[in-house]
């Protein structure tokens, strides 16, 4: 019996029958001719490395060889069915995604200190179970991968790869490839199955690539309900640019996982757990979220606010390094976790300028949630009746859902107040009793007049409307750094003011230990 799988390039994986063994196997072929002598020999190392390995999660080898000018490799057969293949029926849960980290970092470690890649992990690579909870996977494709020596270049490998390839394995930036090269691969595998969505997407590889080199890991709060803080930064440690800056080992990720799945089995919703603790540390790492515990339950009181139809401003300050994005990216997991609808800007000092930038990033979710809520939807239009064509410059996407079009001359035919008065009009209808709106605005010292214009009428119309106002409208700032005058100092007369003290001693040491490892007293 003899099946094709599949082909890529000049390697034909089959699945066939080994009469000896009476079972089923994976046989990958290849012309002996298309392989150089090197990348033949290094094959049959690999092979016999990995048949010495105690049984792990992956598909081990059975045979190599060459027949009739024709190089190949049986490997087990796993029953099962691949993990992309499972999510396109959804994302996982956080324990399965644990579950399976757990089994990949398991075999990785293994591999990586015989000096064995894996270098073209991806769903595809990853067998699961078909049906019910996934609880291990295991890990294929060792069979024409390249060892420790041998570098690979970005056109050995196939398309779906480049979505969960590193910086350094795609030539992106200068470092050599090795095993944290296919620790990022897992983190990239990891956030696919939380959110059912690759790490960064494209529509063209250059793109794809440019992502994975400059855009920040996207936090899990907002796209995924109750996940924990520390997964968060298990998986922003994982998916650093620089191999220097994430786990240095397979093992070390492989205690935070396990670590982590074994406190939430047992009811802790928010592990305090350290990740990277027991790495090698060659470099600093990103400290953890520590000493706010006091502001978070401050934030809390306003979503319940909020929930109940008194939602108002809250202007957070501090100067530059007091904490306040991290404060934010803790209250979007709360907000999340509790079923509120949270958007997300942030104002940038060389943007400052470009009205509306601030907001406009902000249009593709909105135009997301109204899609999935036609409710809602039809709530907005009829609060924007007369209104959306002000909206168009920011949001063109959201006339074009509404069912309306721009008009000649844009929203500065109807005036900058009109625009404003749109806007907090719109920002109060997308929340309600069942799922309130979290809209946070980090680093607006920096916002432009428009933004700041528009937190004072939004803040303004809530204070008339109370009972009917869900949403929690949070503005983080450095108060350093404005002027006696600057008009964001006015926010603070409109709503309540959160201000950030200095961390204590303590929460320093725990800041240190988190960034350095443990340190002497």
């Amino acid at each position: 019996m003899r099946q094709t799988l599949g082909v890529q390039g000049a390697v034909e994986t089959l699945l066939a029958f080994d009469l000896q063994s009476s079972r089923e196997v994976i046989v990958r072929t290849a012309p002996q001719t298309a392989l150089p002598s090197a990348t033949w020999m290094r094959l049959v190392h690999e092979a016999a490395v990995l048949e010495t390995l105690e049984p792990l999660d992956l598909s081990r080898p059975i045979a190599t060889g060459t027949d009739a000018g024709v190089v190949y490799l049986a490997t087990e057969f796993v029953p099962g069915i691949t993990l992309a293949q499972r999510l396109t029926r959804g994302p996982l849960t956080v324990h399965e995604t644990l579950s399976i980290a757990a089994s990949v970092l398991t075999a990785l470690h293994a591999t990586h200190e015989r000096g064995i890649l894996h270098r073209d992990l991806h769903p595809e690579r990853l067998i699961v179970a078909a049906e019910g909870v996934i609880e291990r996977a295991t890990l294929v494709g060792f069979g024409f991968t390249r060892s420790l020596a041998h570098e690979l270049s970005l056109r050995d490998l196939p398309a779906s790869a480049a979505l969960h390839v590193s910086p350094e394995q795609a030539g992106l930036i200068e470092r050599g490839v090795d095993g944290r090269s296919d620790l990022y691969s897992v983190g990239a595998v990891m956030f696919e199955c939380l959110t059912g969505q690759p790490l960064f997407a494209g529509t063209s590889l250059g793109e794809i690539l440019r992502k994975h080199l400059t855009s920040p890991v996207p936090l899990l709060a907002g796209r995924v309900a109750g996940v924990p803080r520390v997964l968060d930064e298990l998986l922003e440690r994982l998916l650093r640019k620089d191999p220097r800056d994430r786990y240095q080992s397979a093992q070390a990720a492989l205690a935070d996982v396990i670590a982590l799945d074994e406190a939430l089995a047992r009811g802790i919703a928010e592990p305090t757990l350290v990740v990277g603790l027991r790495d090698r540390r060659r470099s600093l790492a990103e400290p953890r979220f520590v000493g706010r515990e006091a502001e978070v339950s401050s934030l809390e009181v306003e979503l319940s606010r909020a929930a109940a139809g008194n939602g108002r401003l809250v202007v957070i300050e501090g100067p530059s390094g007091a904490g306040k994005s991290r404060l934010l990216d803790e209250f979007a997991r709360v907000a999340t976790r509790r079923g509120a609808f949270v958007l997300r800007g942030r104002a940038s000092e060389t943007e400052a300028q470009l009205a509306g930038h601030l907001l406009a990033g902000l249009s593709r979710s909105v135009v997301s949630e109204l899609l999935e809520r036609p409710a809602l939807r039809q709530r907005l239009a009829t609060a924007l009746e007369g209104r959306t064509h002000a909206l168009h410059s920011l949001f063109p996407e959201l006339a074009q859902v509404l069912g309306e079009s721009a008009l000649p001359g844009g929203p500065e035919l109807y005036g900058e107040q009109r625009t404003v008065e749109a806007l907090a009009v719109l920002f109060g209808a997308l929340g309600d009793r069942e799922r309130p709106l979290v809209l946070m605005l980090d680093d607006f010292q920096w916002a432009p007049d428009r933004a700041v214009r528009l937190a004072l009428e939004w803040a303004r119309r809530a204070g008339n409307l109370r009972g009917q106002v869900f949403v929690s409208f949070v503005v983080a700032t450095r108060a350093d750094e404005l002027g006696p005058h600057h008009p964001v100092r006015a926010l603070s007369a409109e709503g309540v003011r959160l201000e950030l003290p200095a961390l204590t001693a303590d929460e320093i040491r725990q800041l240190a230990d988190s960034m350095a490892g443990p340190l002497p007293a």
